[in-house]
């Protein structure tokens, strides 16, 4: 039964926005190289799938996730504006994401217009919604904060405090006279 379900599993057959068999099998191989985490590959199959086939919004949507995972964060913004921009209800999640990465880039206002694209969706989970919701404060505090700088002088505590690691959560002990902080460095 088992050998049964699972040959039935890989038998059915996936379904593309390309119909283009040739596209189609590099968009596949990319996604094999993606997921052995070799991304310079995967982007030179995904390269040649949408050159084959420029309406592969999957293709798209799969070189925004490459981008994102090498930390190219305009490339990605530019794959799902092309993803998107196909076919806007091809991956509603896709609308989130593409905020997300505005947001967390200082493109405030194109990521409030896309987590108010995304809430459109009837069918977003509660978590997502709460998330897009946050995630729209952020961006209306920013560009209010944007409008209406504050002068901001910070100084160097010198280098035991300044490093080149991430320090954060600072705060004085009672008595003022001790700086407490955390510290995240590397392995050596």
């Amino acid at each position: 039964l088992l050998v049964l379900l699972h040959s039935g599993l890989f038998a059915q057959k996936q379904e593309y926005s390309s119909k283009n068999k040739s596209a189609i099998k590099n968009y596949e191989q990319a996604t094999r190289y993606y997921d052995s985490k070799n991304n310079e590959a995967a982007l030179k199959e995904l390269e040649n799938a949408i050159s084959k086939d420029e309406k592969f919004v999957e293709a798209y949507m799969l070189s925004a996730n490459v981008y994102v995972d090498m930390d190219q964060y305009d490339k990605a913004i530019e794959q799902y504006n092309k993803a998107l921009k196909l076919a806007p209800d091809f991956f509603p999640n896709s609308w989130y994401t593409l905020a997300q990465i505005e947001l967390n880039t200082g493109r405030y206002a194109e990521a409030k217009n896309h987590f108010n694209k995304f809430l459109t969706y009837p069918k977003i989970s509660e978590t997502l919604k709460k998330k897009t919701i946050r995630g729209l404060e952020n961006c209306d505090f920013a560009l209010i904060a944007l409008q209406h700088p504050v002068n901001f002088n910070p100084i160097n505590l010198g280098e035991s405090i300044n490093t080149a690691a991430d320090e954060y959560y600072p705060s004085f002990t009672v008595d003022g006279s001790t700086l407490v902080f955390t510290r995240n460095e590397k392995d050596p």
